[in-house]
């Protein structure tokens, strides 16, 4: 089974550097491939936006509760489970989104899916981070192999925010039973967000 990580970057306005420009945003890039039965992957990351502003001194990046990196406001605008997703045009397109999967018997697999998201953060938030993605049933116990990778933020001077679009398009996903579960999204050992979905019986017509 493999996982396609396709991170595109949004629509950055041209760039004026004689105004601020609050609203503009930042964009970054981030290509990762990985093979879920050996573990073994590659990735390719790069910056569109032509400078990098530092984090202000003083304000940290984040901070810990219990010996976990908290994020301070990072946020999830979108995930969503989908027969198809694209980045096109600076543009995330989304094509069946859905949260009820039929199948005649277990375990089922599924040729192929995707999951979208996006993510907005804010300047404190630059530099590097660790994103986590899991497929769990009702009962917690995964049915993949968790899927890590990083991401690297970067900011114009006049950027305030920077959203980053992912497509994660993954192949021969194996359901063992008919019930429910959950994609799990994680930031920095931070959980982000999550979203249910079931699998059904299909009943004979």
């Amino acid at each position: 089974m493999t996982m396609d990580f396709r991170f595109a970057p949004f629509l950055r306005r041209p760039c004026d550097r004689s105004e601020p420009r609050p609203d503009r945003l930042a964009d970054s890039c981030i290509d990762v491939r990985v093979d879920l039965a050996t573990r073994r992957g590659s990735k390719r990351i790069g910056r569109a936006c032509r400078d990098e502003a530092p984090i202000p001194k003083g304000v940290p990046a984040s901070r810990e509760v219990a010996g976990c990196p908290t994020l301070l406001a990072m946020k999830l605008e979108i995930l969503s489970l989908c027969k198809a997703a694209v980045v096109e045009h600076h543009a995330l397109s989304i094509l069946s989104a859905m949260d009820r999967l039929h199948a005649a018997k277990v375990p089922c697999v599924l040729p192929r899916c995707s999951v979208a998201v996006r993510l907005r953060f804010d300047r404190i938030e630059a530099g590097q981070h660790e994103l986590k993605l899991q497929v769990v049933d009702a009962d917690g116990r995964g049915v993949m192999n968790p899927l890590q990778a990083k991401l690297g933020v970067a900011f114009g001077e006049k950027d305030r925010t920077a959203a980053i679009s992912l497509v994660i398009d993954i192949n021969g996903l194996s359901l063992p039973s008919f019930g429910e579960y959950s994609i799990d999204l994680a930031v920095d050992a931070h959980h982000v967000g999550s979203i249910p979905f079931q699998l059904l019986e299909q009943k004979p017509s």
